[in-house]
Parts: C-alpha cells; sequence; structure tokens
C-alpha cells in the first residue's frame, strides 16, 4: 500500500535513524586537531606578549618629542578621497547584496 511504503530520506519511528543517539560514542572525547591549534595559538599570543613586554621595558624605550609634524600632501588626499568615495561604495553593496536579491 502507499500508506506502508516509506519516502526516500524519511525514516519510521524505532528505525536506526531516529535511534542514533546524538552523544555517540565515536564522537565524545577531545578532538586533537582543535587543541593542538589552540595550544599553538596560546603559545603565540604569550610569545608575541613577551616580546611587546621586553621592547617595551628594554633600555632603548624613549619618549619622542610632543608635537605635530607636517605630513606630506599624498596622506591629505587619501584620507579625504576615503571619506567621499567608501561610502558611496558602502551604499552600492549593501543596496547589491541586501536590498536586491
Amino acid at each position: 500500500m502507499a500508506s506502508e511504503r516509506e519516502m526516500p530520506g524519511s525514516a519510521k519511528l524505532g528505525s536506526r535513524a531516529s535511534s542514533i543517539s546524538p552523544l555517540d560514542s565515536e564522537r565524545v572525547g577531545h578532538q586533537p586537531r582543535v587543541v593542538l591549534f589552540a595550544l599553538l595559538g596560546t603559545l603565540i599570543l604569550l610569545f608575541s606578549a613577551g616580546l611587546m613586554l621586553a621592547c617595551v621595558s628594554g633600555p632603548n624605550f624613549q619618549r619622542v618629542p610632543a608635537g605635530p609634524d607636517r605630513p606630506p600632501l599624498y596622506m591629505h588626499i587619501s584620507p579625504a578621497a576615503g571619506q567621499i568615495v567608501l561610502p558611496i561604495v558602502a551604499v552600492g553593496f549593501i543596496y547589491h547584496f541586501l536590498v536586491r536579491p
């Protein structure tokens, strides 16, 4: 009969697909790659923090005299152009990816 047939991809109650627990014995436990990369990231972070501390507390660290410096003209032009162009580009991206679809 049509009511007894199983649709592809569906499972009856009590079948093996519905009786698998989410905490399968193969999935429980530590994931070695994740732990390894977390340890590696921690070591890199501690190393860079140690380098920064050594740089700041070392004998070659000295104060820079205060006062404004006159930056070159290209350093004035690029932020001004960015303040004009980037909002226009941002609006275009928002329209293209959020409004239009």
